[in-house]
């Protein structure tokens, strides 16, 4: 879900993805490689699941709320998104990581639009990646890499990165 509904994907140059293939014989799959790619060469998959329960969708609208001012995306978009993803109760919890790292750094500093922009992509950056390659790959627009080590340390979970199922 991370690639799919962010209308400020236009400030992350690319994300963290593990290229996925089918196991021999299995309907498992095995990570092949971790790479960079950008988003915008990433197209939705179909829908994995056709409804989400109660818990997740109210999750969700929490998070599409916290977000807004950053990404304009509709909630329906947003459970549509994660109705894409393979686990998405996976994909839920990395989300509520940064929601509680966005807030946490937002609510502690006066920040314009543009600033909080800049903390999203730092977020969205290290949810599938290192705190060293986010660090490689941020173009922040109003913010220093200061302020990115920061927002960084508020991130609890381990970074996750995007598994993405590669045609062959």
């Amino acid at each position: 879900m991370r690639t799919f509904n962010l209308s400020f994907a236009a400030f992350v140059a690319g994300a963290l993805l593990t290229a996925c293939s089918p196991n021999a014989g299995t309907t498992q799959t095995q990570p092949e490689e971790t790479k960079l790619i950008e988003g915008k060469d990433i197209t939705p998959g179909p829908t994995q699941h056709e409804t989400l329960t109660s818990d997740q969708t109210a999750r969700i609208t929490a998070l599409q709320r916290t977000f807004s001012e950053v990404d304009n995306t509709s909630l329906e978009k947003w459970i549509d998104d994660f109705k894409r993803d393979q686990d998405p109760e996976r994909e839920i919890k990395i989300w509520e990581n940064m929601a509680q790292a966005y807030q946490a750094y937002c609510g502690n500093h006066s920040l314009t639009l543009q600033q909080k922009q800049d903390v999203m992509q730092v977020l969205n950056a290290r949810s599938g990646s290192s705190e060293e390659e986010t660090l490689k790959h941020l173009n922040l627009h109003v913010l220093n890499v200061s302020d990115a080590k920061e927002i960084m340390s508020l991130c609890k979970a381990k970074a996750m990165p995007i598994e993405v199922r590669v045609a062959k």
